[in-house]
């Protein structure tokens, strides 16, 4: 995307945005500063020769594209889900707009040994176009591979779950994941076979990966008519007059 660079300073890498003639958020940009706020990436802010940058700290991670290359099993992406849900969960607390959070498969990044993630806020007046959480993550589900020794029926849920529900709360999401996170497998459903002439859905077009049961065109592509299907701790408060010369 236009205004980002990579920057390697010793064994840290940095994703560097350069601000252009947009107003800084000078509230958010001290936010994101002077505050270490779970599930964004650490940010500082430096000018060199009237040019302004943000550059947040994304060592050690990789983006959230590169995490879901592979075949992805059921915890991973779930995990991955609820920490992407806390972190948009945070933005009230900070006062951190909707419309200035990098919703990117290429700007969210992961920590793949943990599945913590890192996400980009970019302080700026002129936001970016509104996100829509929904369908960020349906993207996502219709974008990867899932492992095939696992059973798929809860990659259908989700989507049933995202195509249901009227108005979508990430709190009530976060609900549903870990409803499905604490599931225990049944014996012998750890790779469940198609039932004879039983309909499937594949998600590559190659074939690869999991063969998920497919639901009622209905319940995934359409709406269940009837079915309804805090932050602790201190913030460090920008200066009232951001030392900025904007």
């Amino acid at each position: 995307m236009q205004g980002f660079t990579y920057e390697n300073q010793g064994q840290n890498t940095y994703l560097v945005y350069q601000f252009d003639d947009r107003p800084i958020d000078t509230m958010a940009l001290g936010m994101l500063t002077n505050n270490k706020i779970k599930g964004f990436a650490p940010a500082i802010y430096t000018e060199i020769d009237n040019q302004k940058f943000i550059k947040y700290n994304v060592s050690s991670h990789v983006t959230l594209s590169k995490l879901f290359m592979g075949d992805v099993r059921k915890m991973r992406l779930l995990k991955t889900f609820v920490n992407i849900v806390d972190a948009m969960q945070m933005l009230d607390a900070y006062m951190l707009d909707r419309r200035t959070i990098m919703l990117d498969r290429d700007y969210i990044y992961v920590d793949a040994s943990t599945s913590d993630v890192s996400m980009i806020c970019v302080p700026v007046v002129d936001e970016f176009a509104p996100i829509d959480e929904r369908e960020f993550f349906k993207n996502i589900i219709f974008s990867v591979s899932f492992a095939a020794n696992e059973n798929g029926d809860y990659v259908a849920r989700i989507l049933a779950y995202l195509n249901s529900v009227e108005l979508f709360q990430l709190q009530d999401f976060k609900k549903m994941l870990e409803g499905l996170m604490s599931e225990q497998p049944a014996v012998g459903m750890q790779n469940v076979q198609p039932a004879m002439g039983a309909p499937y859905l594949s998600r590559r077009p190659e074939g690869r990966g999991i063969l998920c049961p497919a639901v009622p065109r209905a319940l995934v592509f359409g709406r269940l008519l009837g079915q309804s299907c805090s932050h602790g701790g201190h913030i460090k408060w920008p200066p009232a007059r951001a030392e900025l010369a904007i």
